[in-house]
């Protein structure tokens, strides 16, 4: 710096002077005050002081964009209570990048979800290869070092069986106690995590997650942080004896479990995480919804093929009378109903309004693939579907062989499902511009005729099959019996 007064500033900042104490001195002139902010990429420590508390997100970017540069040593984010676990990750990404001078980020009496949130951050960091610095157990769990929230997970639970007993070896339960983790980090590369002051009880005492930390980690898509509450233990400060521990049964009485926050979210690192730490894939929320089935709405294909390599009951209805495959044909989504066939999902169960997946799928216009597909792999309804695909003429053909009383008769012997056939002449009976006035009719007379024999008759062998279709009346021709 060219003044004489620059030099100054930079030597106090070199020194640790806080900013806030430059400012307040009463002999700072206008000229001091130009030079101290080109003199602020020369300062060693950012610190807030007694306005920690009111900063936020933004002011902490800001005041760490303006000071970044090699000369930063500290990073003085104690008592910043209102910094979320986002902005404290951003934080340590831009030190990572822009900071390689900081030795240590002081995170006292911030947020529990912030400290965490960088403590995943850090363990992502260092923990990237399996280098000197690597925790027991990581070459086995993941070879190729930390790359996911799972890899996280099972390093973890790989170190708690190095450094536990051998009951804890044998059990199930296996946690890792948090201060063995923070000591760990502080062996490996800069910046080092604070979590308390000198003096003060250990992190492991007095630092602990609110009991609902792992369903807000899901709920925020926060895998990384999931990872560590599944995998560490939290001792309680008013009780030495007691520890909190998270697992993947945890259920929120109105967003459900855990597998099913990140399900509905379409957070594949969560669900992958949640499955590996033993989930219960078949888990249900409030409404009766599967995890699967709440992918499904979610559109996902990633995370519903990450549930079905678990084999969960692809066949589960909810309380509203639907399996994943009715959500699916709903959705209109062909990838997810190949998927859902595929792992067994029947392509005849109807819902509780008596709709089965064609006639869902049916029910929009925008469908048409996915009716093509189902005429083709599902109950046979329409020999010859036409080419290319138009769901207006798979319609008018579906219409047409539903008032051939042979067609009726056929599917009825090969087990056709009464409710599944009234379900998916109600879905033509939605669309009268696909048929024709005649024929609409003609469907009616139709659904009349199963619907009453299906109240009549339980059995599909003792009942009478249409011999015609006329205006206005069902004419039924006796079945014989061998």
């Amino acid at each position: 710096m060219a003044t004489w007064s620059g030099t100054v500033l930079e030597h106090m900042c070199g020194q640790g002077v806080p900013y806030p104490d430059l400012v307040r001195c009463a002999g700072v002139s206008r000229e001091w005050r130009d030079d101290l902010r080109k003199a602020l990429p020369a300062a060693s420590v950012l610190s807030f002081g007694r306005a920690s508390a009111a900063v936020g997100d933004a002011d902490a970017r800001a005041a760490l964009a303006r000071v970044a540069g090699h000369s930063l040593r500290l990073v003085d984010l104690r008592g910043c209570l209102q910094l979320g676990p986002e902005c404290v990750q951003d934080l340590l990404a831009a030190i990572d990048a822009c900071c390689p001078g900081v030795a240590e980020v002081n995170l006292t009496g911030c947020q529990t979800s912030a400290a965490l949130a960088a403590l995943a951050a850090r363990a992502r960091t260092v923990w990237s290869t399996a280098g000197p610095h690597a925790p027991p157990g990581l070459a086995h769990a993941a070879p190729g070092g930390v790359a996911s929230p799972r890899n996280l997970y099972d390093c973890i639970t790989a170190w708690a069986i190095a450094v536990g007993s051998p009951e804890v070896a044998e059990s199930s339960f296996r946690r890792l106690p948090l201060g063995v983790l923070c000591e760990q980090l502080r062996r490996g590369p800069t910046p080092h995590l604070t979590l308390c002051d000198a003096g003060a009880p250990a992190p492991a005492s007095s630092f602990l997650p609110a009991p609902n930390a792992l369903l807000d980690a899901a709920a925020r898509g926060a895998a990384w942080e999931g990872a560590l509450l599944l995998g560490l233990q939290f001792e309680v400060p008013a009780n030495v004896w007691a520890l909190r521990c998270f697992t993947t049964a945890m259920l929120d009485s109105k967003r459900g479990s855990v597998l099913c926050i990140a399900a509905a979210r379409a957070d594949n690192a969560m669900v992958s995480l949640l499955l590996k730490a033993a989930a219960n894939v078949d888990v249900c929320d409030g409404a009766g919804n599967s995890a699967l089935a709440l992918a499904c709405a979610a559109g996902s294909l990633e995370v519903c093929q990450t549930l079905l390599r678990c084999e969960p009951d692809v066949a589960l209805f909810s309380n509203s009378g639907q399996t994943p495959l009715h959500v699916a044909c709903v959705r209109g989504r062909l990838d997810l109903v190949e998927a859902l066939a595929q792992a067994g999902s029947s392509l005849e169960d109807i819902r509780m309004d008596d709709a089965d997946p064609l006639a869902l799928a049916l029910g929009d216009a925008g469908n048409a693939a996915l009716v093509a597909w189902l005429l083709e792999h599902g109950p046979e309804r329409v020999a010859c579907p036409p080419a290319p695909c138009d769901l207006h003429t798979y319609a008018s053909l579906l219409a047409e062989a539903f008032v051939r009383p042979r067609n009726l008769e056929r599917w009825l012997r090969a087990g056709a499902s009464p409710q599944a056939l009234m379900g998916e002449i109600g879905a033509l009976l939605a669309l009268p511009a696909c048929c024709e006035p005649r024929v609409w009719r003609r469907l009616e007379l139709v659904r009349s005729f199963i619907q009453h024999y299906v109240y009549l008759l339980g059995n599909v062998s003792l009942w009478p099959v249409p011999h015609t279709v006329c205006e206005g009346e069902v004419c039924v021709r006796a079945r014989v019996h061998a």
